[in-house]
């Protein structure tokens, strides 16, 4: 009989398992944290270089165009520059002739919570046009 007031009492998690569990946790925490700060970042890369491969791809298409529509001048890649789409959805693209005049300077800006981590090299790319 005494027995069985014994089980009949025991209401809630002991302290022993109360730690366990806790500690438990904090290591998963401990794992999954830094997983996910560093999926993060890769994921911020990943997305300045699909605005780049936008903005180069702008470039080729309205270089192209302007190869089948129009007189190519001097002032020919200063056009295509300028028709170029700025709007990269989270990034701006803006668009220079380089100073050897064969190709296009495609360079990102974004948010500062997007390209924080991201070398300032990367964020520009040469397209040679001619």
């Amino acid at each position: 009989m005494k027995k069985k007031n014994i089980l009949k009492n025991r209401d809630g998690f002991t302290l022993v398992e109360i730690i366990a569990a806790l500690v438990i946790v904090g290591i998963l925490a401990a794992v999954a944290v830094p997983k996910y700060i560093d999926l993060i970042d890769e994921a911020n890369n990943k997305a300045v270089e699909g605005a780049l491969a936008a903005g180069t791809s702008e470039v080729a298409m309205n270089y192209a165009k302007s190869l089948l529509t129009e007189v190519t001048t001097d002032d020919s890649l200063t056009d295509v520059a300028a028709a170029c789409n700025t709007d990269l959805g989270d990034f701006t693209a803006s668009y220079a002739v380089t100073d050897a005049g064969t190709g296009i300077d495609v360079t990102i800006t974004a948010p500062a919570s997007i390209i924080d981590d991201v070398a300032a090299a990367d964020l520009t790319k040469e397209v040679v046009l001619e």
